[in-house]
């Protein structure tokens, strides 16, 4: 359940045959009344994808790498839709955004996301 916390977290690992290219495939729809938050301004959405050594946590692995669809305000009314990465080439930062372009959401409406 949502608390001021965040939600309870799922973790679910699967080996995946080895591949050069993988897919996430999402459909995410922000409700009519939506609000981008307050000071903070973004949140994890669905799932996720991790290889190797599978940092997280601010941890700095160059032998792993995790990725996952994230929500950002823009503290003006709108928000956008960006990866949130832990890339072995990110330095010593938490993570890295990279964001669609266009990335802008639109309230109430669906959207469908491939990374």
């Amino acid at each position: 359940m949502p608390s001021s916390k965040g939600t309870d977290r799922v973790g679910i690992w699967a080996d995946i045959p080895k591949a050069r290219t993988f897919r996430l495939h999402q459909s995410i729809l922000f409700e009519d009344g939506w609000s981008w938050g307050g000071k903070h301004q973004g949140g994890k959405l669905g799932f996720g994808l991790g290889g190797g050594s599978t940092p997280a946590g601010g941890e700095v692995k160059p032998d792993g790498f995790t990725c996952r669809l994230m929500w950002r305000g823009n503290h003006d009314g709108t928000g956008r839709l960006c990866v949130y990465s832990y890339a072995a080439d990110r330095g010593k930062t938490y993570r890295r955004d990279l964001n669609f372009d266009p990335g802008t959401v639109t309230i109430g409406k669906w959207h469908d996301v491939e990374v």
